[in-house]
């Protein structure tokens, strides 16, 4: 029975798998499902096994019944992943290959299994969340949308022609490589800091452009400044 059994699953999971490559699922999500599918099988062919050999499965399921507090009790952080899990599969807050910041953690979503969220940060390092805290944490996805604003500020002397320094930066901007020209570049003064004056500037750019442009807008910026003799910074 166990032997026909373990078959069976397995072959209930190869349809599963089959069929859910069919589908609109987050590929993220599949491992996710089928170990939980699989996961209920076993336990139900378990069951079927100890009532196969005339165990009393009612007093087992008396006894898990009253000892059912301390069993939830020592799993608490494990059921808390797998609803978690569940949790991320239905409201969908991102899917493979979304590059996300959950709870202050930023990387790209690499798989969602049962108990973890498995991320690929910037640097190449493979960060595992579990779930219980990604559903319960802040996540910030950048994927979502087609644009994405980059901030920039820097410092200038408190003598700089403040005019001027507005020109220069729509200028820098303007022949950046991949700065969007809608929504328009804006660039304003934001404040002081010890006795400098801060500018920012904002520009937009396509979503998978973003770092390049945080880069070269930032690079850019500092060449001009450095030619016009500005003492400048970020």
């Amino acid at each position: 029975m166990v032997v026909i059994g373990l078959v069976l699953i397995k072959a209930a999971v190869i349809i599963v798998r089959y069929y859910l490559k069919k589908t609109n699922i987050d590929k993220a999500l599949h491992k996710f499902i089928i170990n939980f599918i699989k996961t209920v099988m076993l336990i139900i062919l378990f069951i079927l096994f100890l009532d196969s050999i005339r165990v009393d499965t009612k007093s087992i399921v008396t006894v898990l019944g009253i000892s059912g507090g301390a069993i939830a009790l020592a799993l608490k952080d494990s059921l808390s992943n797998i609803a978690g899990g569940i949790i991320i599969l239905f409201t969908k807050p991102f899917q493979a290959g979304d590059f996300v910041d959950i709870g202050g953690t930023t990387g790209r979503i690499k798989q969602i299994d049962m108990f973890i969220t498995t991320l690929i940060t910037t640097d190449n390092k493979i960060t595992t969340i579990p779930n219980g805290v990604v559903s319960n944490s802040v996540i910030t996805n950048y994927s979502r949308a087609d644009m994405r604003r980059v901030d920039c500020i820097f410092d200038v002397p408190s003598s700089t022609d403040i005019i001027k320094v507005k020109e220069l930066m729509h200028q820098v901007a303007k022949r950046t490589p991949m700065v969007l020209e809608k929504p328009e570049t804006f660039v304003a003064v934001k404040g002081n800091n010890n006795g400098k004056i801060q500018i920012e500037l904002k520009v937009w750019s396509k979503t998978e452009d973003y770092d390049k442009v945080v880069y070269g807008l930032e690079e850019n910026v500092l060449v001009a400044m450095e030619k016009e003799n500005w003492d400048s910074k970020l």
